[in-house]
């Protein structure tokens, strides 16, 4: 059996593929051990490989920063760090409830959507015993203006329909059906709640654009300076001197493999599937997942290597245990494998 794993949409633009082989390879002025912006390159807005790991990475500088005060960095010291680190996380937060804004309004929107189709199918159906039950001139009165009878499925063209059927019944109250729902005063109600309900989804929708802006602004302030910052330090410390696992983990003339990955959870998606998040282990440039089938493998099988801090794992059979572990690699080798997470498909 073939089991494949994919990467997980992080909901943020990934940067020009030339770019993001630039991020994993070493230019001149560049640290090879930071995943993040090369020499020269400032991010366009959300092209951030891996926000949550981009922002752990910056805390550890700032803890090197607070650690070694000596250090002569001029023009980004703690102080200017600090507080874009602060920027950056407050935003990020805001974006992400702008996103669950947005998905509770469109979620909102659907409800009164299908409440609005079933309403104007009743009130179709009731009209036929006056109209009949092909289209016809009598039914363009009543809302239904194209040569047809079929109920739209957009909100636009739904909204309408019920606004006209509503005034129709209105006219003619001897043709509304009260037992079924279908009266002019539902109609009314109906197509307020529909008009809230989209006038929400554009609100929510704006907010959430005006949020990514203000993320994706912030997070371009914090890599520019954090570019600066890595050029000061190569400039301040020598490739061995030990203080720069402070800084950035590792010491670049003496690279080490990455520590374990941690708080790795493995949830169930579909059947035959499975996500995967974790933290990656410290100096890790990429990832590799690997699974065991219980009572069909004997080891574990090598998958994927992923370069974020999630992954899918497809194709596996339903109801199956699987064991899955996570480990850290980098140019010098693999650091030690994840707590072994057993679950069911």
């Amino acid at each position: 059996m073939i089991h494949r794993l994919a990467e997980i949409d992080s909901h943020h633009n990934k940067p020009p593929a030339d770019v993001e082989d630039a991020l994993h390879t070493r230019a001149a002025g560049d640290h090879p051990y930071w995943v993040g912006p090369t020499q020269g390159y400032r991010p366009e807005p959300g092209n951030l490989p891996n926000r949550k790991k981009y922002f752990r990475k910056a805390r550890q500088l700032e803890s090197g920063l607070e650690t070694h005060p000596q250090v002569p960095i001029l023009h980004v010291p703690v102080n200017i760090l600090t507080p874009l680190i602060q920027a950056g996380t407050l935003v990020g937060r805001e974006f992400q409830l702008s996103r669950e804004w947005t998905s509770d309004a469109h979620s909102a929107l659907a409800e009164v959507k299908r409440d609005g189709i079933a309403w104007a199918t009743k009130a179709r159906d009731t009209l036929k015993p006056f109209l009949g039950t092909q289209w016809n001139i009598g039914y363009a009165t009543a809302g239904f203006t194209l040569p047809s009878l079929a109920i739209p499925q957009s909100v636009g063209d739904l909204g309408d329909l019920i606004t006209a059927l509503t005034a129709y019944f209105e006219e003619f109250p001897k043709r509304a059906q009260s037992e079924a729902g279908v009266t002019a005063d539902s109609g009314a109600k109906l197509a307020k709640r529909l008009e809230a309900a989209g006038k929400a989804l554009s609100a929510a929708e704006v907010d959430q654009r005006t949020k990514r802006d203000a993320r994706e602004d912030a997070d371009a302030k914090l890599a520019e300076k954090i570019t600066l910052l890595l050029k000061e330090l190569d400039t301040a410390l020598q490739p061995t001197d030990p203080r720069w696992l402070d800084f950035i983990g590792d010491i670049p003339g003496d690279p080490q493999r990455p520590e374990a990955v941690e708080e790795l959870t493995v949830s169930s998606r579909a059947p035959g599937e499975l996500d995967l998040e974790f933290n990656g282990g410290l100096r890790a440039e990429r990832h590799l997942v690997e699974v065991m089938i219980l009572g069909q493998d004997t080891e574990f099988r090598r998958g994927v290597t992923v370069r974020d801090e999630d992954a899918r794992l497809t194709g596996l059979p339903p109801g199956a245990e699987v064991k899955v572990r996570v480990i850290g690699m980098n140019k010098v080798g693999a650091g030690p494998a994840s707590a072994v997470v057993t679950v069911k498909v």
